[in-house]
């Protein structure tokens, strides 16, 4: 039996998806993530080390696995291997408090390759926050900028997702939010 392990790294704008154990534990999650891979995502790095083999399973205590994009703004972003955590935002008034919420949680959500975002998840983070205008939250989130934002939809199925100029935005949102902690 070999000592050899595969590994291979897969890198998305600030993340990486890293897949490590036997050469056919790899290929299986390179063949169930190919549609991903050829179309997003582009390889980082592949190759062998050597290391003890544990059936090609990850091991539990490996970090190496873990996305580091959260750790550079650990004043305003957490994230629990579940669930995103604002925790920090800022803002004049309520509306002002509600656009830039949505900018660091879509920014935070794009990094898993999730969107567009249901606005609905927009509204769960005002509750959480304390900023939710009911009557308003709607006309709030199409009042953004439209070089920042698409809004698609109506009601309980609308949407929203940042454009590149968005993600420059909730990057100096977030970047500033995180320096005055």
């Amino acid at each position: 039996m070999s000592d050899e392990i595969t590994k291979v790294n897969i890198s998305i704008g600030d993340c990486v998806l890293e897949f490590s154990g036997s050469e056919a534990f790899v290929q299986k999650q390179i063949d169930e993530f190919k549609g991903l891979i050829h179309g997003k995502l582009k390889p980082v790095k592949a190759g062998k080390q050597k290391g003890k083999k544990n059936g090609g399973e990850p091991d539990k205590d490996d970090d190496s696995t873990k996305d580091s994009t959260f750790d550079k703004y650990p004043n305003v972003i957490d994230y629990d291997g579940d669930t995103i955590n604002i925790l920090k935002i800022d803002g004049k008034n309520n509306a002002d408090k509600t656009k830039n919420l949505c900018f660091i949680h879509l920014w935070a959500r794009e990094k898993f390759n999730k969107n567009p975002v249901p606005t609905k998840e927009i509204r769960k983070q005002c509750e959480t926050h304390g900023c939710l205008d009911v009557p308003n939250f709607s006309t709030t989130l199409k009042k953004i900028d439209k070089r920042y934002v698409v809004v698609k939809g109506k009601g309980k199925s609308q949407t929203i997702k940042l454009t590149s100029p968005g993600r420059n935005q909730a990057k100096e949102i977030i970047e500033s939010l995180n320096e005055e902690s």
